[in-house]
């Protein structure tokens, strides 16, 4: 089974640096954590890059849907300066610059297909690609998603890579869901991780990983019923 780390610094160290920049997974890095997250999306051209709304507003200095911007145009946008003044300059990484990054630093990576809405299938399949092209064999990862239509895709383009499925609460169906798209782990709302449940989906083979926890006290209560690991804001804290 994949080792994943107890602590994944989520969209980075996103707490105290612009979520899903290189400046966020290099501060997390810098602070000791073991592996980040991330998200991935697609421009219109086709380019895969890390971003987690639907929109550039919350986290850049332009406006738009990204399903609707070129990669250059993207490129032109402020990703940093909405964060603090330290930032400012900061770019919307490319999933390629991202991997580069996290290979260097020798962190574990949990990639999460955030497609826009109807371009599920289509970020899929250029997130398989580019992780085909440039993601070691031998280097930790797991790819998730809240949608089955994009974890399908993926595991069709990419059947090496172990994915896990998202969810606020489990779905009744898990269990076949995470048989037949080669899951590694089921991804829970922190509140949804319940000793019972818990204990279920590790007893079919499966790790627990819970999103999104900024609190020690939290997180120790939530290793001691089997969770194997947090996502959180404040790698530093823990």
């Amino acid at each position: 089974m994949i080792k994943i780390p107890k602590v994944i610094a989520h969209r980075g160290a996103s707490g105290t640096a612009p979520e899903n920049t290189l400046a966020a997974f290099s501060r997390a890095a810098d602070l000791g954590a073991t592996g980040v997250e991330l998200d991935a999306n697609i421009t219109s051209d086709g380019i895969v890059v890390i971003i987690h709304d639907e929109s550039v507003d919350r986290c850049s200095n332009g406006k738009g849907a990204v399903a609707t911007k070129t990669f250059e145009q993207i490129r032109e946008l402020d990703a940093g300066g909405w964060f603090s003044d330290e930032f400012i300059g900061e770019r919307i990484p490319t999933l390629k610059e991202a991997i580069e990054l996290i290979i260097r630093r020798g962190l574990f990576l949990n990639l999460e297909i955030k497609p826009s809405p109807g371009f599920e299938r289509e970020t899929a399949i250029k997130v398989a690609h580019d992780i085909n092209e440039y993601w070691p064999a031998n280097a930790p990862i797991i790819v998730s998603s809240f949608s089955e239509t994009a974890i399908d895709v993926f595991h069709q383009t990419a059947p090496q890579i172990p994915c896990a499925i998202i969810s606020d609460s489990v779905p009744e169906n898990w269990r076949e869901i995470a048989a037949r798209y080669n899951c590694a782990s089921i991804h829970l709302h922190y509140l949804a991780a319940k000793p019972d449940i818990v204990k279920e989906i590790k007893s079919a083979g499966y790790l627990v990983l819970v999103y999104t926890v900024d609190d020690p006290v939290i997180a120790d209560n939530l290793y001691a019923i089997g969770v194997d690991g947090i996502f959180t804001n404040f790698p530093e804290k823990f």
